[in-house]
């Protein structure tokens, strides 16, 4: 479970990495850190694993892969709106 759950964070940052606007990093930020996102599914299996070392474990990996998202959108919404506001300036 750990590699889905890293493989999901990886995807999740090359997203936000890629994001072009604003308004698709909002869009990118719901959809990912959201109860449907792939992390919050990957979050509700931890009850189904074996041992309670393999759930602190995998929570806590899920855990650090959601800020790690949430780090990731926010920096990258404010590169874009920093970006916005120096073209702003120019124009």
């Amino acid at each position: 479970m750990i590699d889905q759950i890293a493989a999901a964070r990886d995807a999740a940052l090359a997203e936000v990495d890629a994001a072009d606007s604003l308004e698709s990093v909002t869009a990118l930020e719901t959809r990912l850190l959201g109860k449907k996102g792939t992390l919050a599914q990957l979050k509700t299996r931890l009850g189904g694993l074996a041992t309670v070392e393999e759930k602190r474990a995998a929570g806590q990996a899920v855990n650090e892969a959601m800020e790690a998202v949430a780090e990731a959108v926010a920096d990258r919404t404010d590169a874009l709106g920093s970006a916005a506001v120096a073209a702003r300036v120019q124009a």
